[in-house]
């Protein structure tokens, strides 16, 4: 927890243990990542880094650069995410660490869907799937399977998608990986509604939205309950439509991750026109557009052009893994401290981001 970790983290700086209190920030932001704090969580990994490079730990130093990069991609700095991911990819590729080389091929490729980049994103992702069955990781290689069935999606082979997202979903059912399940679940659903079948999406997306709320996952929980919204515009219910996006008002409103904000956004502009407000809906369109253009976010600038308020809701690049995700990208895979091993490559919880 984050107390138990700011209890060790007191210690460590007393006792002058620069490789624990490194692990202790890290572990802290991480937590913080997870709550949404996406700010409060680089600023932490920062600190964590500056100790670890001051060390000379660089097996460390990219699993912290890596983190960096995620919340560099939740808060829109998607160019900065890049640079960051490329710098801890070469990092592990130096140091022959294939699990952390792993992690960051799949990071990488998410920033670069984000961006627009599928054939890039598509790259990495099979190279990382690759090193994954080399290795045996199985959490990183349902990582790898997820991203590929959002890319399969958004170039529109629906069967293609739904069978790398059935395998990653078989992968984390085995291994009891709750939260990931639940993102997949989301983004099969949501395949159901671009496949034509809304009704058969809404009782598994608010079975997600039960874990993600569990587990306090905000992000996951705004991105499911914008797909939950959408499948009941699909469905000819906009006044639902609207209740169940009113929900998450309150943590879209404090939320940190922008891809998320966005997708909420264009939901609710559909929302607007379905409920005969086509000028509300128009000028949140334009606003939205100019934000993701600003930020670099490919898809939802398309989905903002493609989405006049005539029109039903097009199909999108969903931001992930909510996790990503998808709901949105997971929290960050940090790393954990044990007295014993130290820093070690850690296991995420429950996007994507997008």
């Amino acid at each position: 927890s984050k107390t138990k970790n700011e209890e060790a983290l007191a210690v460590f700086r007393e006792t002058g243990n620069k490789r624990g209190m490194a692990a202790a920030l890290n572990n802290i932001a991480t937590t913080l990542a997870g709550w949404g704090d996406h700010a409060g969580a680089k600023r932490i990994q920062e600190e964590a880094l500056a100790i670890l490079r001051e060390t000379g730990a660089k097996l460390e130093a990219a699993i912290v650069l890596s983190n960096i990069g995620l919340d560099l991609s939740y808060l829109g700095d998607l160019a900065g995410a890049r640079r960051t991911l490329e710098e801890s990819l070469a990092m592990s590729r130096e140091i022959g660490d294939k699990s952390e080389t792993t992690d960051d091929l799949v990071n990488l490729g998410w920033t670069l869907y984000s961006q627009g980049d599928l054939s890039g994103a598509k790259k990495r992702l099979e190279e990382a799937q690759s090193m994954s069955r080399e290795t045996g990781e199985k959490k990183y290689s349902a990582y790898a399977l997820f991203d590929l069935g959002v890319i399969l999606s958004a170039e529109g082979d629906l069967a293609g998608a739904r069978r790398e997202f059935q395998e990653a979903l078989n992968i984390q059912n085995e291994i009891g990986d709750n939260g990931e399940a639940a993102g997949t679940l989301v983004a099969l659903s949501e395949l159901s509604i671009e496949e034509g079948h809304p009704p058969e999406a809404t009782v598994p997306i608010r079975q997600a939205i039960t874990e993600f709320q569990k587990e306090k996952s905000i992000d996951n929980e705004i991105s499911a309950q914008s797909i939950l919204a959408r499948a009941l515009l699909e469905m000819g219910k906009p006044a639902d439509a609207q209740r169940e996006s009113a929900r998450v008002a309150g943590l879209v409103a404090k939320s940190q991750n922008r891809s998320v904000r966005l997708q909420m956004a264009i939901v609710a502009a559909r929302v607007r026109a379905a409920l005969g407000k086509p000028g509300e809906a128009e000028k949140s369109l334009e606003t939205t557009l100019a934000e993701a253009t600003k930020y670099g976010f490919v898809g939802y600038q398309f989905e903002a052009r493609l989405a006049p308020p005539a029109l039903k809701p097009s199909k999108r690049m969903q931001p992930r893994r909510a996790s990503a995700s998808l709901p949105a990208r997971p929290p960050p895979r940090g790393a954990s401290y044990s007295a014993e091993e130290g820093f070690r490559s850690g296991i995420p919880s429950p996007a994507r981001g997008g």
